[in-house]
């Protein structure tokens, strides 16, 4: 005996007793997948601005669905604590993506205990004759931290 194949084709009538024929159309049942930028979990210092590192999706039919990933969630680094941002998406055949989450957490900043340098300008010796006006020719002050304080 021998083998047959069968192909499922469309037929498009384009005039009356006249079709073309394609390929049927499949049903999308893959869902999307997002991939986060950066680790899942996040440090910021109180009172910093927090950054969203950045996230991509991907389906097989769709191609880059980024746009329309939805992001909920919020962190408020005024207020020392985790905060979590979660990540969801659905293809145009409204597959839902495993939702990814991301954990932020909001700490202390570490103590500033290193004092600010000051740096004179001009000489540390200056000789000025008696009767004579003198100008103080100025310092700069530089903080680990605060940057420049002069």
């Amino acid at each position: 005996m021998g083998t047959s194949t069968w192909s499922q084709v469309t037929l498009n009538e384009t005039s009356p007793g006249y079709f073309t024929t394609a390929a049927c159309p499949t049903e999308d049942t893959t869902p999307p997948s997002i991939t986060l930028s950066g680790s899942t979990n996040q440090t910021v210092y109180q009172n910093a601005t927090w950054n969203e590192p950045g996230y991509s999706a991907t389906d097989n039919t769709d191609g880059n669905i980024t746009a329309n990933v939805v992001v909920s969630g919020s962190v408020n680094t005024a207020v020392i604590g985790n905060y979590t941002l979660r990540y969801n998406v659905s293809d145009a055949a409204g597959n839902a993506a495993t939702e990814v989450t991301r954990l932020v957490n909001v700490v202390a900043a570490p103590e500033d205990t290193t004092p600010p340098t000051i740096t004179l300008i001009g000489s540390a010796d200056i000789t000025v004759n008696q009767g004579s006006s003198f100008t103080d020719p100025g310092a700069s002050a530089n903080d680990n931290v605060d940057g420049d304080i002069s």
